[in-house]
């Protein structure tokens, strides 16, 4: 029959089993910590990004619109239409 283990035995037992556990624990969060600060990074990108967007669709609309295209258009010997010049077209869905 095995000797029963002595109590310093069970002792250094579960003292290496609670600095393994308190190891894991400490790099898990050493590395969450880190992914952390890396979405932080990305989220100031994201809204940097979206940003640049918002400006950028804007400077596009401006472009787009009549007042900057008349001009462009007259210059290349286009004129903007009287009302009894405009004609509506009507597109239909061919399949139906």
């Amino acid at each position: 029959m095995p000797q029963p283990l002595k109590g310093r035995i069970v002792f250094l037992g579960w003292i290496a089993v609670f600095l393994a556990t308190a190891g894991t624990i400490a790099l898990r969060n050493h590395a969450a910590f880190q992914s952390r600060q890396r979405l932080l990074l990305l989220q100031d990108s994201l809204q940097a990004v979206a940003r640049v967007h918002t400006q950028l669709a804007a400077d596009v609309a401006t472009l787009l619109s009549p007042a900057m295209l008349r001009p462009l258009g007259e210059r290349l010997g286009l004129r903007t239409p009287s009302d009894s010049e405009t004609a509506t077209i009507l597109i239909t869905d061919p399949e139906h």
